[in-house]
């Protein structure tokens, strides 16, 4: 259940919490309110009021956020960037570790060829342009901006979809299967208060998208939240690098300044971006019982930082994972023919 805590300075709200609690095992931990789905986790607050908190007095916050809600047994706030606003980000303190992956992001400084040249070498640019000549030749290739609430909806629903496939075929974890989060996601386009944060994008192939991407627009910045692709033999064709190359010129023909990719170790976000942000996880118990979850979810942390800094084992559990779902499936195949 969704959970808003509010600081007030002379009877003006200068900073909201949108907080949950989640159950893990044994223990009752207050959470970032849909960490598990966002990129990047972070309370509101007043600009002029940020520059005055500090670490310590985000402690004294925390602790009165304990004094008035019973049972919690500690802290868990997952991916954390380690700057607001520019500046050090009050919620990570020397308590904190490493999320595991850190945030990607350019500058969009310059003209289209400029930029594209300097940040894909030569052979790149020639591949994927034969490849999006293959697509060509296939059928009529379009790239489509949502443009009405509703062409956003269905742009979101697709994207969503396509991701889910995708992480149902690798054998990941899937935090899209919640239907509240996908009907939060759908409709989270509408720009009910009419600011025109929010963006997608479909690039599709006689009119049947083959891949979607979508995000927010904010301060001067174009943050990607979720892109996917149709699986099938058309991915050989690098459908999700050719809509980026439009989403890119169509960011920097919106005068846009940064294009964000948040968070993941993928290879093109590497070749892209030349700006890289750690993220944090803050955990701090309130009780004997959040020590003992708050202390596993340490260790299981830096184990997996340590498997997700080594390529080989990262592919080979890629590997294990497809082979499992790919058991289950023949398996599944097996029992209905029975």
């Amino acid at each position: 259940s969704p959970l808003f805590v509010t600081g007030e300075v002379n009877k003006t709200i200068v900073f909201l919490l949108p907080l949950t609690i989640q159950e893990k095992s044994w223990a009752h931990l207050l959470c970032w309110m849909g960490q598990d789905v966002n990129n990047y986790n972070v309370p509101l607050i007043c600009p002029r009021f940020l520059k005055k908190l500090t670490p310590e007095l985000v402690a004294e916050i925390w602790s009165a956020v304990k004094h008035h809600i019973a049972g919690i047994d500690g802290l868990y706030l997952d991916k954390q960037p380690e700057l607001l606003d520019g500046q050090s980000n009050p919620f990570v303190d020397s308590s904190s570790i490493g999320y595991g992956t850190q945030s990607h992001a350019f500058f969009l400084k310059g003209d289209w060829v400029s930029i594209y040249q300097s940040k894909r070498k030569s052979e790149q640019r020639r591949k994927l342009k034969v490849k999006q000549r293959n697509l060509e030749n296939l059928g009529r290739l379009d790239m489509i901006k949502g443009t009405s609430i509703q062409m956003k909806r269905q742009h979101i629903q697709e994207t969503i979809e396509f991701k889910i496939h995708q992480l149902q075929s690798t054998g990941a974890r899937n935090p899209f299967e919640n239907e509240q989060i996908q009907a939060f996601l759908k409709f989270s386009g509408d720009d009910v208060l009419g600011l025109d944060l929010f963006q997608t994008y479909c690039l599709s192939l006689d009119e049947k998208p083959i891949a979607l991407a979508f995000g927010f627009k904010f301060k001067g910045a174009f943050v990607l939240y979720q892109s996917s692709i149709k699986d099938g033999f058309l991915s050989r064709y690098s459908p999700g690098k050719l809509l980026l190359n439009e989403m890119i010129k169509d960011c920097m023909n919106s005068r846009l300044e940064i294009f964000d990719m948040s968070n993941g170790e993928f290879s093109y976000k590497s070749d892209w971006c030349d700006q890289h942000r750690n993220l944090y996880v803050g955990l701090q118990p309130f009780t004997f019982r959040g020590w003992i979850m708050v202390s596993s979810l340490k260790s299981f942390l830096r184990v997996k930082h340590i498997l997700k800094s080594q390529r080989q084992i990262v592919r080979l559990i890629c590997n294990l994972r497809k082979i499992v779902v790919q058991v289950r499936t023949n398996l599944s195949g097996l029992n209905a023919r029975r």
